[in-house]
């Protein structure tokens, strides 16, 4: 083995090396800042943090005794390192990192380069924020604990507040345990331009603050495979988000598990209020609490009649669940002003008072299971205003014992009508006391068109068509086709395929909405969803494979 005249000089001199051949030093409780900071001992390691992020160069990295270091004033970063590492030295024991200041950790305004923190704890109960980035320095922390011992950050525990726009720099939670009982936004992108803010596979500990990520940026974000609790009351806006003054790009919010368990007042779980500029809510579930007034799980847009100015984009909801356990006024997801063109598909809501909810214009509905059955469960659809969207192949049921709507179509406000949105292929149920199957409030009926559904009322008292604003009341759906026919022009075939049977779903009080082999819902697949087998999946064939 050969080795370098650099290598060589070093080891000499007793520095250890790293696994790409840059230097190991090492920081210890007993350790002095005079030392050289290569050897594990206390005449070789250095004392404080402040120290090893002054000293390293790229490359290097900094092993830190289990113990605990404190900064008078914070931990701070000048430098322009590229890859330079703070990790913990050994495999068990506690760093913890404390301040006498307002603040734990601050990147300098002209610091650049990047910082990676292994295996570390971030915890003061005195500090405003425990993180407090600027300049250009991108910061990854692996393996962290922020505030384990309990009440820290009142305002929160990363602020980026550097108004410059600098897309180099990037800001990277993986595997992290976040423990919060303050009042504000735990990530907080404030007017930054940033290149990425990640926060994945992580768990997260919410107290009575608003948001896990709060992005008011010209940036996106991504929260990945993390698990988040938050079991006191919440009076706010999200708990992941962004504003509707930012123009976010792409955004990424998959795989999450969130678990909200106190009561929840006009709140926002994901609310991407920005609209569609390149969103993507993927694959998660949302089990929110108790008593929800006023909570909406999924948001995109804003819940306004303004149409927000913002670039051409696709919403992608796909997959996720959307399950209230108590009462109040909320949507399961809500697609609003400024949420054009997206795409919602696979869903399944359960319970709240109004399962989807569309403001914006020229998106596809498809393949969602959408339900409930409490007093007040008000519609599984609601169109407020929303124009040439499509629904398709959904399971639409409302088994509230109230008198209220299977889908409900209505305008927003004035000048702001529902017209010619698309609903076939559907089953839809108005089940219980629910007085219509498809009620336009609207009065001027305005060009929906609706075929090839399944409808069932199991009540004689069940209307399933009924517009201007209830002056037009159609019971079964011969009825329903003679109206439609009766208006001419556009509306003329409405229905015509369409038929009124019971779908026999296999538990709807247990929501299982799957259909009977049998069902005369089950329809003729379309070349579009041939690879489904129909309208929703079916249970077992007598004597086959399942039908999927």
């Amino acid at each position: 083995m050969v080795l370098s005249a650099a290598m060589a000089t070093g080891l000499l001199a007793g520095a250890a090396l790293g696994h790409d051949g840059n230097s190991v030093h090492y920081v210890r409780v007993d350790g002095s800042d005079s030392n050289d900071g290569h050897t594990d001992s206390a005449g070789g390691a250095w004392l404080t943090i402040n120290k090893a992020l002054s000293a390293l160069t790229a490359g290097d990295e900094a092993r830190v005794q289990p113990g605990t270091y404190h900064a008078a004033t914070y931990h701070h970063y000048t430098g322009s390192a590229n890859g330079i590492v703070i990790r913990r030295n050994g495999d068990s024991g506690v760093v913890l990192l404390t301040s006498g200041g307002d603040r734990i950790l601050r990147t300098d305004p002209a610091s650049s380069g990047a910082v990676t923190f292994e295996y570390i704890t971030f915890d003061d109960a005195d500090c405003t924020y425990v993180l407090t980035p600027k300049g250009a320095t991108s910061l990854t922390f692996n393996h962290c604990t922020f505030g384990a011992s309990g009440d820290m950050a009142a305002h929160g525990f990363f602020r980026g507040e550097d108004a410059t726009s600098n897309t180099t720099r990037h800001y990277t939670f993986h595997n992290c345990t976040i423990h919060s009982r303050g009042a504000g936004h735990l990530i907080e992108a404030y007017n930054m331009g940033i290149g990425k803010l990640v926060f994945s596979g992580c768990t997260v500990h919410l107290g009575s603050g608003l948001n896990l990520v709060w992005n008011n940026s010209a940036t996106g974000f991504e929260v990945v495979n993390c698990t988040i609790h938050q079991s006191t009351t919440v009076t706010g806006r999200v708990i992941v988000g962004t504003s509707t003054n930012a123009d976010i790009g792409y955004t990424r919010v998959t795989g999450n598990v969130i678990n909200l368990a106190g009561a929840e007042t006009n709140c926002g779980v994901i609310s991407l209020a920005s609209g569609c500029g390149d969103a993507m809510v993927v694959d998660n579930l949302l089990n929110i609490g108790s008593s929800a007034n006023g909570c909406v799980g999924i948001q995109f847009g804003v819940d306004g009649t303004s149409e927000p100015a913002r670039p051409p984009g696709l919403c992608i909801c796909v997959r996720n669940t959307v399950r209230y356990t108590g009462t109040g006024i909320s949507h399961g997801i809500l697609f609003g002003t400024g949420a054009n063109g997206g795409v919602c598909s696979f869903n399944t809501i359960a319970g709240g008072d109004y399962g989807i909810v569309v403001k914006g214009n020229d998106s596809a509905f498809a393949h969602n299971v959408v339900y409930g059955s409490g007093a007040g469960y008000a519609a599984a659809v609601y169109v407020r205003g929303g124009d040439r969207n499509r629904f398709t192949f959904n399971t639409l049921y409302n088994g509230s014992p109230a008198n209220f709507e299977t889908i409900r179509i209505d305008s927003h406000a004035t000048g702001y009508e529902a017209y010619r949105n698309v609903f076939t292929d559907n089953i839809i149920v108005a089940a219980g006391g629910v007085n219509h199957a498809v009620h336009d409030c609207q009065t001027t009926e305005r060009g929906q068109v609706f075929d090839r559904n399944c409808y069932w009322g199991g009540d004689a008292g069940v209307m399933y068509l009924s517009w201007k604003s209830g002056a037009e009341n159609r019971q079964h759906i011969a009825d329903v086709r003679s109206a439609w026919s009766g208006l001419g022009g556009f509306n003329a075939a409405n229905d015509a395929n369409s038929i009124e049977a019971d779908p026999q779903f296999v538990n709807a009080a247990g929501g299982d909405f799957r259909i009977g082999f049998g069902s005369p819902c089950a329809g003729t697949p379309s070349w579009f969803w041939r690879d489904l087998g129909a309208w929703q999946r079916r249970v077992r064939k007598p004597a086959g494979p399942v039908q999927e």
